[in-house]
């Protein structure tokens, strides 16, 4: 048996190889969640925490595109079968790179183990399993809800597409798979030491019993997996562009953590298969029973569950099952936890002097508890009822497929090492005469330098290939890709983070049919917006067309993206703003209206639950209809904010743009009435959603309404947003669970405040003015005329001489000519004016710089005011 000098003696060197990998993968851990914290709690002012359980701080890892959750069912796998697939051939690689050979009697030579009958059927059938597992997530894709996730979520051209349809149609990649730099940084500590070290212990035990040799033996099955894996990894890394913001993110942590605890389930699973494939004579004896390790390891498996259980409880409702709430259940998490930890260091201690045991048992629980943690808290802690089988799907299927990859990949690689021992066999006595001048030793130094120097490149090959494109500079070209009129200057920026000085650059810009239609020089500009830049101008190049800039400067070569140059590119992006709107409705059937367009059923329809106030006792309702407005960018929620500008732009875009938008091709693409013009048809939309938002109690507007609870910072689900509700059920102006605050607190938040407010009154204003003037809706005209008079006065208070007070100010002078609002606005234009020496040197707002000089055009020598 090991003594515990023999266990430090055999172990120090693998602790001190292993050291590199763990800081690497502890300092991409905590750089993930740096950044995922500053973007969630610091950036969006999130302050969930106080409602998280221990283990919700796995909640970090939950934004958008970075986190696990956001991709679902088959998606998931298949976006990530790459990376599942290297990390299995790497760790079955690693796996017969340590495999020991066996020591049956003293001073004879050690032998190979081999596996029995029994572990190569388990090897079979891990091999039948792998297509299995593939064929089943196709047919979930297929046969699946795509409520629960287990089906296709992709929703595209009116349906949902399963993996025949998509493929059938093109559909290779979808913009919300996992992302490639992620997947790269995921398996870098697994390939710098972390998928052996844990197995290389085990072995180290084996050898401290003296059941095993010291030294290892060059495996054709391990080389050949290894080089693979590892080319393939480099391979990956080469072809995509890796960023440190994008390539290390909560999403790249969920992954290293699933592949990190999947080595430890590996491992629990190979110690026992090692230990059978020894010979009888090698074999250790199993440690005889002894009631306090054996109670010990009871009370661990006890502890494990109880946290599982635990964790699971508070959400167990969203099952449709009916427990009683447990107060301050986070301390009961852990407790149970702690408790597991503490007699799992008790179970070590009583193991001690078996270091094979205290392996599988570190392995067994720090592997299959942590994962199946990790799975029980994502499968549960979800916005929706219906979502908790797809996380459970999600997370337990790949790491089954990981596993049973890696047994058949190892015991495959028995099979590998015989073909590759009968051909080199073949091979020498094909070279009689050059085997015989080699002797065996020397044969033996020439295959295990070969073997070093091979693997050596391959391993250097991937985390040279990362550290240059991290560490490397990342050329991009800053260009007008809306368009550009023929007789204009035209012009672009190289950007680098490095200066190349001496360096000459050159572009060149292609046309769509791929010809070089302009060559030019890059002229070096300094050092500008962090970044030193090479201006390329082809001002020259008048012929209408589609085109795209390709520039380089040194080794760096940057693609822009494609641009017009056309007299009427502008009239093309303003309808194309125009028809944003319309698709981003919310509460209304939208049609699509051109080719490839994707429409959605009516969505929202229970907006929205509310606080309210019965004299100071405070109660969620949801008897208001507040439907309407537009989904915000990227998600189905809606924000009062971002909306008041958005209807203002609408009201001042008819205002400037009144003849290009009156024209019949700007009538007649909207589904509704072609006499009116379609950025009126989609004014007053937007307008109504205001009105119905204006709580008369308060005379102040709800704010935004979101999916879930507390603004969950969950913020999508990828689905129509027709099926959006029952998910989160509904959406909510107010959080519908207390987060760190009073009743009172969050309904004082739930309400609009500020200039925000303002922007509502001056976009009614000027529609009733424009409506009146041109015949438009003149049943409604009075109405916008009084919510105007209504909202301005309400929120007349926050009036600031901000842009927000000018528009408001100055919309309301033009309804009513009262002069009231024009000396107002006059006094704010007159201080921005004040405030200015030029353009360039105003130190406040652009748009109140740009209101206040439009006000001053259009109402110099009103009353005698000399506004220029």
């Amino acid at each position: 048996m090991a003594t515990r000098s023999s266990i430090v003696r055999d172990t120090w060197g693998a602790m001190f190889l292993v050291a590199i990998p763990v800081l690497l993968f502890t300092f991409i851990i905590w750089y993930g969640f740096e950044q995922n914290y500053n973007t969630i709690f610091v950036r969006y002012n999130y302050t969930g925490t106080e409602q998280m359980s221990v283990f919700g701080l796995l909640d970090i890892a939950h934004y958008r595109n970075v986190a696990i959750e956001e991709l679902l069912g088959w998606q998931f796998f298949f976006g990530n079968l790459p990376l599942f697939t290297i990390y299995a051939v790497l760790v079955a690689g690693f796996l017969h790179l340590a495999r020991p050979r066996a020591i049956r009697e003293a001073r004879t030579d050690p032998v190979d183990v081999a596996p029995g009958k029994g572990l190569k059927r388990l090897g079979i059938a891990c091999g039948i399993a792998v297509p299995c597992i593939i064929v089943a997530e196709i047919l979930f894709s297929v046969l699946g809800s795509p409520q629960t996730g287990l089906g296709s979520h992709l929703y595209i051209g009116d349906f949902y597409r399963d993996i025949p349809t998509l493929l059938a149609d093109g559909f290779y990649t979808t913009n919300n798979m996992p992302s490639i730099p992620q997947s790269v940084m995921a398996i870098v500590p697994i390939a710098c030491g972390l998928g052996i070290f844990f197995y290389a212990c085990s072995i180290t035990g084996f050898r401290s019993q003296g059941t095993v040799a010291k030294h290892l033996e060059v495996r054709p099955a391990a080389i050949v997996m290894l080089v693979l894996a590892l080319a393939c990894w480099a391979t990956m890394a080469a072809s995509v562009d890796i960023r440190v913001q994008e390539a290390m993110t909560g999403y790249t942590v969920v992954l290293m953590l699933v592949l990190l605890l999947n080595t430890l389930v590996v491992t629990a699973i190979m110690i026992p298969a090692t230990r059978a494939m020894l010979p009888s004579a090698a074999r250790p004896p199993i440690p005889k029973f002894s009631p306090a390790p054996f109670f010990t390891a009871i009370g661990a498996i006890v502890a494990m569950i109880a946290a599982w259980v635990l964790v699971a409880w508070p959400y167990l409702s969203r099952l449709e099952i009916d427990v009683p709430a447990i107060p301050d259940i986070a301390l009961y998490q852990g407790i149970a936890v702690v408790a597991m930890v503490g007699l799992v260091a008790l179970l070590v201690y009583l193991s001690r002097r078996d270091h094979v045991e205290v392996i599988r048992v570190l392995s067994f629980f720090g592997g299959c508890f942590s994962l199946l943690l990790l799975v029980v808290y994502f499968a549960i802690n979800t916005d929706g009822g219906d979502m908790e089988i797809a996380w459970f799907y999600n997370a337990i299927i790949p790491s089954i497929f990981i596993n049973v990859l890696v047994i058949a990949l190892y015991m495959l690689g028995f099979k590998i090492n015989a073909w590759l021992q009968r051909a080199r066999a073949a091979l020498c006595r094909k070279m009689t005469g050059v085997s015989q001048s080699i002797k065996p030793l020397r044969a033996k130094q020439i295959e295990a330098i070969a073997t070093i120097v091979l693997v050596s490149f391959c391993a250097a090959a991937a985390p040279a290939i990362i550290s240059e494109k991290i560490l490397g500079d990342h050329p991009k070209i800053l260009i007008n890709n809306v368009g550009m009129l023929p007789s204009q200057e035209k012009t672009f920026f190289f950007t680098l983070s490095s200066n190349w000085p001496g360096s000459s650059g050159t572009f060149d810009v292609i046309d769509a049919s791929g010809a070089t239609v302009f060559s030019g020089d890059l002229v070096p500009q300094g050092f500008l917006w962090r970044k030193y830049n090479w201006k390329g101008d082809f001002s020259a190049l008048d012929a209408p067309g589609t085109y795209h800039v390709v520039a380089k400067l040194g080794p760096h070569v940057a693609r822009s993206s494609e641009f017009s140059i056309d007299p009427n590119y502008l009239d093309a992006a303003r309808s194309l703003g125009l028809y944003w709107f319309y698709y981003a409705r919310c509460g209304t059937r939208v049609e699509p209206v051109q080719d490839n367009a994707i429409g959605h059923a009516a969505c929202h329809l229970n907006d929205a639950w509310y606080l309210y106030n019965n004299s100071g006792t405070y109660e969620y309702r949801h008897d208001l209809d507040l439907t309407g407005g537009w989904h915000d960018s990227g998600d189905y929620n809606t924000y009062g904010g971002m909306m008041s500008m958005a209807i203002y732009s609408l009201a001042y875009s008819m205002n400037q743009s009144f003849d290009f938008l009156n024209e019949p091709a700007n009538k007649a693409a909207y589904p509704q009435n072609d006499s009116i013009p379609d950025i009126y048809e989609e004014a007053w939309f937007g307008i109504q959603w205001w009105m119905k938002r204006f709580y008369e109690p308060e005379q102040l507007f709800f704010d935004s309404n979101c999916l879930g609870e507390n603004m969950s910072i969950r913020w999508t689900v990828f689905c129509p947003p027709e099926v959006e509700e029952s998910f989160g059920n509904g959406r909510w102006v107010v959080g519908d669970q207390l987060v760190g605050q009073t009743y009172a607190e969050a309904y004082y938040k739930q309400f609009l405040r500020g200039t925000s407010g303002l922007l509502p009154a001056a976009s009614a204003a000027s529609l009733a003015r424009q409506f009146k003037a041109h015949g438009f809706y003149p049943g409604n005209v009075t109405q916008l005329e009084s919510f105007a008079n209504k909202t301005r006065n309400a929120y007349k208070g926050y009036l600031n001489g901000d842009w927000a007070s000018i528009a408001c100010e100055a919309e309301m002078y033009k309804m009513t000519s009262n002069m009231t609002y024009f000396n107002n606005a006059r006094g704010y234009v007159d201080d921005v004016i004040a405030a200015s020496g030029s353009m360039g040197s105003f130190p406040g707002d652009p748009r109140q710089l740009a209101l206040a000089l439009q006000f001053a055009m259009e109402f110099n020598g009103t009353a005698g005011w000399d506004g220029l």
